[in-house]
């Protein structure tokens, strides 16, 4: 066996489904296959909590296969360790140790492959998979469209998309659009169809505590424990505040004063029925200036800022697959350096014809000025 050989997860055919467990497949957007083998409802769940509901097996080829197992057998080789406990390497994978919140995991990474049909093997209780985002990203990339840090909504079947660097405001456009009657496309990932169609995922969306006082009617949603867990953490905020504690602990318990709700309490209008076409561009963006405005830009502009942040976005996967090229040398790695080209330059070809504006507002945001600023720019730009 060489080195280029060893980083490839094996095993053969599927065999059947051992008890209380179940082959699966979730088709993301429409167009990425995730086929989950000898998975666990627990560990499916997990899964479709980012991918939505999934299908028994097809009979195509999937874009990612996730493998689940009781135990990677690793106990007769050696695991060199790359970093405290995040990753290590054996002669025969490459294994990452450490999954979400840094809770300890054991999944069987695919490095040179994550370009391409890849598979990775999974213990159970693994819960979400350490970076499938990306991955699925990347399989988007290779099925002609391009994955997009956006949120997106739709009002007479055309579709507003809102990007921008991280925690610019595209959640929050996303919110006061919904309240304004706009049907929910997606939150955090928008995947743009060769067609110049967004489509999205129908995972939670996170909303702070800030913008639920400005939303009674998702307020109103919320149960008695998360409105008290809410309560609760003003209380210490406060507390915090006026004590010897001061601002380090105020701003800890300020970040944890959020909600993840379920997509269908934020699509106030429902959700999306497949694809729909784009209409128009908003570049979020949060300044230190009290008002809201907009400011023109082209759809290449767009394009290019977001083609950075992707990148930024995509800095974990990075960390691995360097890690990976450490642990096995000689594996071919080199189309994960094309990646961002490709990206620049699809991002390119779809945005640079569709119409685009920045929207440019202060943090915290009224939503109220927002979706009237985000409104009179849907009409400006048709």
């Amino acid at each position: 066996m060489t080195a280029a050989d060893v980083h490839t997860p094996t095993g053969g055919s599927p065999s059947a489904p051992a008890a209380g467990t179940a082959d699966v497949d979730l088709t993301v957007a429409g167009t990425v296959t995730i086929r989950l083998l000898g998975v666990r409802p627990a560990d499916r769940r997990a899964v479709e909590r980012q991918y939505g509901e999934s299908n028994p097996v097809g009979t195509g080829p999937a874009d990612i296969t996730i493998r689940y197992c009781e135990r990677l057998d690793l106990d007769d080789q050696v695991l060199r360790y790359l970093g405290p406990g995040s990753a290590g390497f054996t002669d025969e994978g490459f294994v990452i140790l450490r999954g979400r919140f840094r809770s300890p995991v054991r999944v069987l990474f695919p490095g040179a492959e994550v370009c391409g049909p890849c598979e990775l093997r999974c213990e159970h209780g693994v819960g979400r998979v350490p970076h499938l985002v990306a991955l699925v990203n990347l399989a988007v990339l290779a099925r002609g469209g391009v994955a997009l840090h956006a949120s997106a909504f739709a009002r007479d079947g055309s579709a507003t998309v809102a990007t921008g660097w991280s925690k610019g405001g595209k959640t929050e456009a996303l919110l006061t659009a919904c309240s304004r009657g706009a049907t929910y496309v997606s939150d955090e990932w928008t995947h743009i169809g060769s067609d110049r169609t967004a489509s999205g995922t129908w995972e939670p969306v996170r909303v702070w505590d800030w913008q639920l006082a400005q939303l009674p009617w998702l307020r109103a949603g919320l149960d008695r424990g998360e409105r008290a867990r809410l309560a609760a953490l003003r209380s210490a905020e406060r507390a915090a505040e006026i004590g010897r504690v001061g601002a380090r602990a105020s701003t800890a318990i300020g970040r944890n004063r959020f909600v993840d709700l379920p997509p269908e309490a934020v699509a106030r209008q429902g959700r999306a029925d497949g694809p729909v076409p784009i209409g128009r561009l908003l570049l979020m963006t949060s300044t230190d200036r009290p008002l809201t405005w907009t400011h023109p830009v082209s759809g290449r502009e767009v394009a290019d800022r977001m083609a950075a942040s992707l990148v930024y976005e995509r800095q974990p996967l990075a960390e691995i697959v360097s890690a990976f090229r450490f642990a096995f040398p000689a594996a071919a790695t080199r189309t994960f350096d094309e990646v961002a080209e490709r990206e620049h330059e699809r991002l390119r070809s779809l945005l640079d014809p569709i119409p685009a504006v920045e929207v440019l507002h202060p943090y915290p945001v009224d939503l109220g000025q927002l979706g009237a600023t985000i409104a009179a720019a849907e009409r400006e730009l048709g």
